[in-house]
């Protein structure tokens, strides 16, 4: 019955009461969910709230690498919203957090290192695109990233 309430909230419009009904049974979410909770929690811009959340249930069960995933992208999420917000700082911190949990993510890999260099923090972002190469598994992906990088070390 709550796992239908959450969803009613959800499809309803209403992701603070999806997430309080989370919040007071996480034991309802099931790995499914967690990216469910990433887009109500960024829906609503109660990223704190959904970190808690997610962070919780992960600790709380045997499969939580979907759960750090949800988390490394909710922390992505978070970032747009601080960069929109004029607060650069905060949404760099917000990144790298992100691309600490999950270096493999191009995405967020990229985008790190695009706001590193954009803060003129050029060897940070050949660092980050390095840390991604390190691990990357999607060709395109990482042809993409070489390109990037040697961009970066050619001063561009």
């Amino acid at each position: 019955m709550r796992r239908a309430l959450f969803t009613y909230f959800e499809k309803a419009g209403q992701p603070a009461n999806a997430l309080a009904l989370a919040e007071a049974r996480p034991t309802m979410l099931k790995p499914a969910f967690a990216v469910r909770v990433r887009k109500l929690a960024a829906a609503a811009h109660e990223f704190e709230r959904g970190v808690k959340l997610l962070e919780k249930v992960a600790a709380q069960t045997s499969s939580s690498g979907v759960y750090s995933l949800e988390l490394a992208w909710l922390h992505a999420d978070w970032a747009l919203a601080e960069q929109a917000a004029g607060r650069p700082e905060s949404a760099l911190a917000h990144l790298r957090t992100a691309h600490e949990q999950h270096p493999e993510v191009f995405d967020i890999a990229l985008r790190l290192s695009g706001l590193q260099q954009e803060r003129g923090d050029r060897q940070g972002a050949i660092e980050t695109l390095q840390s991604y190469l390190a691990v990357a598994r999607v060709p395109a992906e990482i042809e993409q990233a070489k390109a990037q990088l040697a961009k970066l070390r050619a001063g561009g």
